[in-house]
């Protein structure tokens, strides 16, 4: 009976590390305003992941490299990319937000959570429920994927409510804004591979040059 409690075991626990360990893709609903909602698929691979929204905008798709701190929004019309440095936000001089855990818990899409506040200097500004990576099926790599997505696109004026921890292990699984009334709310998670062409912008893709204005020298 031991040595068959101990086999069952091995084999859950490399179920387990299989699944932290395969990519991951985690659907989130997305509520800006009344008139704008909208699903949001989010595709990780290591320190790489991919935005991709059921609602059309000025890019196809956005890829994050988290680790390099890049961000490139690709079109595909116009087979262009854009791209942006994202370390200015990631490093900011500002502090980051003061969070006050709650007494209570919650469950969103079958994910346990902590209820938490968000708080300004003298009121309350955002209502999170916030879960470790592993609840999520997230090693700790993946983990630090998502919560800089939510750090950076927050400061960069990309309307995601969510929110994570200074030491990257915790995020939202839901999120409510109270002043604007705009949410985040986790729907599913999915582990398995991710084709390596998903991660990555086609070789003939041109980049999307910003002209710089020159200055005449005095005198």
């Amino acid at each position: 009976m031991l040595n068959h409690f101990n086999k069952t075991a091995m084999v859950l626990g490399l179920s387990f590390i299989g699944t932290v360990n395969a990519d991951s893709i985690l659907k989130y609903e997305k509520m800006v305003s009344e008139d704008i909602k909208e699903t949001v698929t989010l595709s990780i691979t290591g320190r790489w992941l991919r935005i991709d929204s059921d609602v059309k905008g000025k890019a196809d798709y956005t890829l994050m490299d988290t680790g390099r701190m890049l961000m490139f929004e690709v079109m595909d019309g116009d087979k262009r990319y854009r791209q942006t440095h994202m370390g200015k936000f990631y490093w900011p001089e500002d502090l980051l937000p003061k969070l006050k855990p709650a007494r209570e818990k919650a469950s969103v899409s079958g994910v346990r959570c902590q209820k938490v506040h968000e708080m300004g200097a003298e009121k309350t500004l955002a209502h999170h429920c916030m879960a470790a990576g592993s609840a999520l099926g997230l090693n700790e790599r993946k983990t630090k994927t998502l919560s800089r997505l939510f750090l950076v696109a927050r400061r960069m004026g990309m309307e995601w409510p969510g929110i994570s921890t200074k030491d990257e292990r915790q995020v939202s699984v839901s999120s409510h804004v109270l002043e604007n009334g705009s949410s985040l709310k986790f729907v599913s998670v999915e582990h398995k591979a991710i084709p390596d062409n998903r991660m990555k912008i086609p070789d003939d893709y041109k980049p999307i040059r910003v002209e710089q204005k020159k200055h005449n020298k005095a005198g």
